[in-house]
């Protein structure tokens, strides 16, 4: 199947639901194959082929109460990334993506590590220091 120019598969949704901090499961019905990220209080994210755009997926956020809610068609990188955005804004869902990688965390983690080492290490040096001018000072007694 060739794929318009702003189409995604669902390998990129994929990808995409999980960058956000959603999980999907996929379950497939014949050939036709979902994308379903469950959220929170009955509200799931699905993904599917989109029947009035071949080529395409839509995506629909659905309600164990409501039903379907809202039908995004026609999805691309772009619209999925906002459309998830927009339901975690809605629904109080705080992203799992991390504005710097685990590699940058663990980086500052070890900066700021070793700026207490350094830190601890000169007070505790000053205080031997003074400690050593205060007892040199000191008279010896003489017996």
């Amino acid at each position: 199947m060739i794929l318009e120019r702003n189409a995604i598969e669902m390998e990129d949704a994929i990808k995409i639901l999980q960058s956000n901090g959603l999980q999907p499961n996929t379950r497939r019905l014949g050939s036709k194959k979902t994308l379903i990220a469950k959220l929170m209080d009955g509200y799931s994210l699905l993904i599917e082929e989109d029947k009035s755009s071949p080529g395409y997926l839509c995506a629909y956020l659905k309600s164990d109460e409501r039903g379907t809610i809202t039908i995004w068609h026609e999805i691309t990188r772009k619209s999925l990334a906002s459309a998830i955005k927009y339901i975690q804004e809605q629904l109080g869902i705080a992203s799992k993506q991390k504005p710097f990688g685990e590699r940058w965390n663990i980086v500052a983690a070890a900066v700021v590590s070793l700026a207490l080492v350094g830190t601890s290490y000169v007070l505790v040096s000053n205080k031997v220091a003074e400690c050593n001018t205060q007892q040199s000072q000191q008279p010896l007694i003489q017996p």
